[in-house]
């Protein structure tokens, strides 16, 4: 609801417990028809194998974008135009 009534179409995610928190972002922002990037070295997961399974093929497959944090802070003055940063949940920022 938030994300809709801002007109917002693309997030970028990052955080912990990729195999988790971050998956199942994804999978409902998929849901909405949100576009999404996750950044690559801003996510972590207990499990080094599985976090590089997530990064490397699930997300790809799945119409995710996996980028580096550079390309992310590069996109600010390039593809991505103004980005609005919206914390959703501040306790965890």
């Amino acid at each position: 609801m938030i994300l809709e009534s801002r007109n917002i179409r693309h997030i970028i995610l990052s955080g912990i417990a990729t195999s988790d928190v971050i998956l199942s972002t994804c999978r409902s922002a998929a849901d909405r028809d949100l576009n999404v990037t996750v950044v690559r070295e801003c996510c972590f997961d207990d499990s080094e194998a599985l976090q590089n399974t997530l990064m490397n093929e699930l997300f790809p497959t799945q119409g995710v974008t996996v980028a580096s944090l550079d390309e992310i802070l590069n996109g600010l003055h390039g593809d991505y135009g103004f980005i609005e940063i919206i914390e959703l949940y501040p306790h965890i920022c």
